[in-house]
């Protein structure tokens, strides 16, 4: 996000590296503050999918959103309408798999470090492909496949469901 963003945002609106920086400030303070405000105090066992569900809806609308800034600061605001969506879906999805897992919680959580890392790997990568391909690419194809990872949840929903029933059984 933060390399594709900025190529993104030179071409659209003359973004500078300091502007960048700001931007991510921005969407880092809002983040805190949706995990230590909302996520902290609201969020119990057993509503983390229903979080994780809004945060992958306003995570894809600011996705679409920054295809239609036209400056950086309208950008900021939409980076930090995705942010306030990842800032929901991270540590209820980190609280799924300490709560799911099957194995211990260190291996799951280190495979979650580890998808994690490489997301960061491949998704710089992905993104500068998208946007040699066109401009806005990258944040359609992410915007859509926070969408569809809504499918993934839904799933997971249904299948937790039907093992809580087949354990209380």
């Amino acid at each position: 996000m933060e390399g594709t963003l900025q190529l993104y945002g030179i071409d659209k609106f003359d973004v500078t590296p300091r502007k960048i920086g700001l931007m991510f400030f921005f969407c880092g303070l809002v983040g805190a503050l949706v995990q230590g405000g909302i996520v902290r105090r609201r969020v119990k066992q057993g509503q983390e999918s229903r979080y994780i569900a809004v945060g992958l809806v306003i995570s894809a609308a600011g996705f679409f959103l920054l295809l239609t800034a036209q400056n950086w600061i309208a950008a900021s605001v939409y980076l930090c309408i995705f942010g306030v969506g990842n800032s929901l879906i991270k540590p209820c999805v980190t609280s799924l798999i300490t709560q799911k897992t099957t194995v211990s919680q260190g291996v799951a959580s280190g495979l979650s470090s580890s998808m994690d890392s490489l997301g960061r790997i491949v998704g710089p990568l992905l993104g500068a492909a998208l946007l040699a391909a066109q401009a806005g690419l990258p944040f359609i194809v992410s915007g859509l496949l926070s969408l569809g990872a809504l499918g993934l949840l839904a799933g997971y929903r249904s299948s937790d469901r039907a093992s809580s029933r087949s354990q209380r059984a």
